[in-house]
């Protein structure tokens, strides 16, 4: 989806440069008491198309962050969990070493070796 994006971008992109370089007309701009003289009709498109891009971007960064901070959230949750689960292995594995019984024995070793 983000080539199709960047594909649809350069063609606009590609459309704006063609339409400035075919209409290098210079028109006057009335917006409410504003007045502009002589203004390119060029720049009068690429100017808002910027003004698009730059938004969309924002809006893009803005989105990309909050589902950061969601996930960052999220995984410091599943450390805390790791960390809870840990420390009832560790518990278990303390009180199975006290058993002197061939499972305790087996239990432990079971234990040992799986990796933290």
């Amino acid at each position: 989806m983000t080539r199709f994006k960047f594909y649809i971008g350069f063609l606009i992109f590609i459309v704006v440069v063609i339409f400035a370089i075919q209409n290098p007309v210079v028109v006057d701009i009335k917006l409410f008491t504003w007045k502009i003289k002589n203004c390119p009709l060029s720049l009068l498109t690429a100017i808002p198309l910027f003004i698009a891009m730059l938004l969309g971007f924002l809006f893009g960064w803005i989105k990309t962050m909050s589902i950061n901070t969601k996930y960052r959230r999220s995984m410091r949750n599943k450390d805390e969990e790791i960390d809870v689960y840990q420390k009832e292995l560790r518990r278990y594995k303390e009180l199975m070493s006290e058993d002197d019984t061939p499972i305790g024995k087996l239990i432990v070793e079971k234990i040992n070796k799986r990796k933290p």
